[in-house]
C-alpha cells in the first residue's frame, strides 16, 4: 500500500512539474512586442547662434537584441531670442547602442548612445526644410517594472547646400536636454 501511495505522489509530482515547465516556455515565446517602447519627454533647447527655447520630444523604437535597436524620433523645438522666434520640427530615425550591453530590465541605469538623420523642417527666416543629422545620449532610470525616467541631451544641425555661412553646408548646432518617461512593452 505504501508503495502505491509513493509513485502515486511521484507520478502527481512529475506531472504537476512537466506542466509548469511547459507554462514557462508558453511565457518566454518572443512577440513583436518584446523590446518596444515609446518615451515622451520635455525641456529647453540652445541654438548656439538664436537663442533658446523649449522642446517636446516623442520617441517609438524597439531593441532586436540587449545592445542594438532602431527608433523614429519628433522633436519640436520653439527658439527665442528676444526680437524673433521660430520653431524646427525634426522627423528622424536613430540607430540605438546600449553600450553596456546590460538586459534593461534588469539594470537600474541604462546609458544609451544613438546618432541620428532625419528631416529638418523650420522656419527660421522663412520656411524652408532640409535634412539633419545629429546624436544623442539618453539615460534611463528604472522607476517601475516597464516604466523609466528618461533624461535626454541631444545635439544636431541641418544640412543645407544652400547655407554659406562660416562652416558651408552645416547650419547652426541645436543642443536639447529634455526630460521625460519611457515605456516599455
Amino acid at each position: 500500500m505504501k508503495k502505491l501511495i509513493l509513485s502515486a505522489v511521484l507520478l502527481a509530482a512529475g506531472l504537476v512539474a512537466a506542466f509548469a515547465q511547459e507554462q514557462t516556455e508558453e511565457a518566454v515565446k518572443p512577440s513583436f512586442w518584446n523590446g518596444t517602447f515609446v518615451e515622451v519627454g520635455d525641456g529647453g533647447a540652445l541654438s548656439l547662434s538664436a537663442g533658446i527655447g523649449n522642446a517636446f520630444v516623442l520617441n517609438a523604437g524597439k531593441w532586436f537584441n540587449k545592445s542594438v535597436g532602431v527608433g523614429i524620433n519628433y522633436n519640436n523645438i520653439h527658439i527665442f531670442d528676444g526680437n524673433r522666434s521660430f520653431s524646427d520640427n525634426l522627423i528622424g530615425v536613430a540607430f540605438l547602442w546600449n553600450f553596456l550591453g546590460k538586459v534593461e530590465r534588469e539594470s537600474v541605469w541604462t546609458p544609451v548612445l544613438s546618432p541620428e538623420l532625419g528631416w529638418l523642417f523650420t522656419n527660421n527666416q522663412g520656411a524652408n526644410s532640409s535634412l539633419y543629422a545629429g546624436g544623442s545620449f539618453n539615460n534611463y532610470f528604472r522607476v517601475y517594472p516597464n516604466v523609466d525616467l528618461m533624461l535626454n541631451s541631444k545635439l544636431y544641425f541641418g544640412i543645407d547646400p544652400q547655407n554659406t555661412g562660416r562652416i558651408p553646408f552645416i547650419t547652426t548646432p541645436t543642443l536639447l536636454l529634455s526630460i521625460g518617461a519611457r515605456y516599455s512593452f
